[in-house]
Formats: C-alpha cells, sequence, structure tokens
C-alpha cells in the first residue's frame, strides 16, 4: 500500500498527488490511498477554509480517505523522530533536520520531506509493507514520468460557468498573458508575509514591460484573489487587459488561467500548476526569483522561466 497524507489548499495539493502518481506508477501492484486528515484539521487558515480541492477535478482516488497505516517500526521510528523535532525553528531548520534523517526514513518506507527536492527510491523495497508519503514534493522531478496523465487528471469535472464563455474565447483566441496576483495571507498574516512576499507592485510593472517585449499583441487577463486591488494598482497601457470576476470556484480559476498562452506568476503553488497545464508548447513564463524572502534556493523553478528580481534583491 502507498499512504498518501494531504496537506495545504489546491496547489499544494497537486503536488502531492502528482508524486503519489509517480510513486503508484512504480509500484502499479499497489493500492494508492490518500488522507486528508491534515487539510481536515486545518479547518480555518488566513480566512480560507481548507478542503479536499482534488475532487473537483478527473483524479483517481481522492474521494476515499483512509487512516495512514504505520507499521510497528514505523511507529518507533516516527516517533523518535518528532521527539526531536525542531517546531519551533523555522523552516530552514526543519529542512535540515528532515534530510539528516532522511536515509533511516527512506529505508524504512516513510518519504517525508517538508521542503525541496530528494530522489526518493519509487520502486517498494520487498522489506517494506506501506509507503507513508508526507510532504510538499514541489519539483516536477517528482512527477516526470507522469505529466501526460496529470494534464487529464487535472480538468475540472464541472461545467464552465456560462459567465466565462466570453473570457475564455478572448484567452484561447489571441496571444493571451495569465497575470497571477496573490495577495491574501501574503500581505495581511505579518508571520506568512515575513517568509512568502516578495512580488510587489514593482515587479508586476517590470514582467508587464518584458512581457509586451516578447509576445506580439499580447492580451493580458488578471487574477488574484484581491482583484479589487489588481484593477486600482496594476495598470496596463496599449494592450488589451480583463479580469476575472474574483467570484470564482479554485478549480474555474484554474481552468481558465491554464487555457493563457503565456504567464507572469506569483510565488504561489496554484499559479505554478497553471502555467504547468497549459498546452503552449511555446509559452512565456515570467516568475520571481525568489520564492521565499530567505536565503534559500527552491527546487520549484523550472527551466526557461524568466526570473525578474524581486524587492529584496533590489535592496
Amino acid at each position: 500500500m502507498i499512504y498518501v497524507s494531504i496537506s495545504g489548499r489546491l496547489g499544494n495539493q497537486m503536488f502531492q498527488y502528482a508524486f503519489a502518481r509517480q510513486l503508484q506508477k512504480a509500484n502499479p501492484s499497489e493500492t494508492l490511498t490518500f488522507n486528508f486528515d491534515e487539510v481536515h484539521r486545518d479547518k480555518y487558515v488566513s480566512g480560507f477554509f481548507n478542503e479536499n480541492q482534488l475532487e473537483h477535478f478527473n483524479t483517481i482516488g481522492t474521494e476515499k480517505q483512509d487512516a495512514l497505516n504505520y507499521s510497528i517500526l514505523q511507529y518507533i521510528i516516527l516517533k523518535v523522530f518528532k521527539r526531536f523535532y525542531p517546531y519551533a525553528g523555522d523552516f530552514l531548520k526543519k529542512n535540515k533536520y528532515e534530510r539528516k534523517w532522511l536515509p533511516v526514513m527512506e529505508f524504512f518506507g516513510l518519504y517525508f520531506l517538508s521542503i525541496g527536492y530528494h530522489p526518493f527510491r519509487l520502486k517498494k523495497p520487498w522489506w517494506v509493507k506501506n509507503i507513508i508519503v508526507k510532504g510538499s514534493f514541489e519539483c516536477e522531478r517528482y512527477f516526470d514520468n507522469c505529466q501526460k496523465e496529470l494534464s487529464e487528471h487535472f480538468k475540472p469535472k464541472s461545467p464552465l460557468y456560462n459567465y466565462n464563455r466570453e473570457l475564455l474565447e478572448k484567452i484561447r483566441s489571441s496571444n493571451s498573458v495569465a497575470i497571477s496576483i496573490r495577495r491574501g495571507d501574503f500581505v495581511d498574516d505579518e508571520k506568512i508575509k515575513s517568509t512568502y512576499f516578495v512580488c510587489d507592485k514593482k515587479y508586476y510593472e517590470d514582467a508587464i514591460d518584458l512581457m509586451k517585449e516578447k509576445v506580439k499583441n499580447p492580451v493580458f487577463i488578471l487574477f488574484s484573489n484581491d482583484i479589487e486591488w489588481a484593477k486600482k494598482n496594476i495598470k496596463i497601457e496599449g494592450c488589451e487587459c480583463f479580469y476575472e470576476s474574483g467570484k470564482d470556484e479554485v478549480w474555474e480559476t484554474m481552468r481558465l488561467m491554464s487555457s493563457c498562452k503565456h504567464f507572469i506568476i506569483s510565488n504561489s503553488t496554484l499559479h505554478w500548476w497553471a502555467q504547468f497545464l497549459s498546452d503552449n508548447q511555446e509559452k512565456t513564463v515570467i516568475a520571481p526569483s525568489r520564492w521565499y524572502n530567505l536565503d534559500f534556493k527552491s527546487d520549484i523553478y523550472q527551466k526557461n522561466w524568466i526570473l525578474l528580481p524581486v524587492s529584496v534583491d533590489r535592496k
């Protein structure tokens, strides 16, 4: 069995699901099951109710939820691991601790890593009954053997909202550029802001100017969890500009964003998946030079992205 602990919101859940699919592809005889206890435990996070958001897509098996089934030995190892875990430290200290434990944890089928890439053993070893998966897995190398399947799995189940038909047609018929702006907890929660707020107004202004140079007759489509702020603060001259309504469900937003041909993204996993799922092979993707306000190089970056300096690098 392969047990996967799901956490976070849609973008996070998609990364965890993608790695799970890669594991099952390497172990076709093993049953894959998901656990959403951590999602449900965090019922209220910075103004958003967390839920199983994967069930709104053509994912397989995410409607079923099973408890994580640890062996006695796995349980003992995990208990020692948690006993000395630096819960009070920042995620750099936590990551260092987790990587120190990786050889032991992986040997016994505990695939735990909160951030960064590690080449986990895909084939389940004979001495391990169950693989337990818990982490972020935010790197395309975690699922580079199942990208085609994921593009099908991550299509929304529900039909397009009628009021978005004209917008989607504009997106498909033009050199559409998705501008994805995440605010909300990134600016309202001081603790989160200190780590994640890197994409300021100047970043978007510079990215728009550069995109105008890269793409002929661009049509800009703005997406944000604070669309009114985007309308008031992001000014685009000399090009057509449209806005998502701001009232769409997240799966509808993903449908619209991923249909665009080019992308200006923030340091958001949701925005990462939108550009990844685009079928435009010649897409231009502009991203912030940092994913965190920390001295940490994220493995989430893809080749051929154009990276622009953000506030912390301009000081």
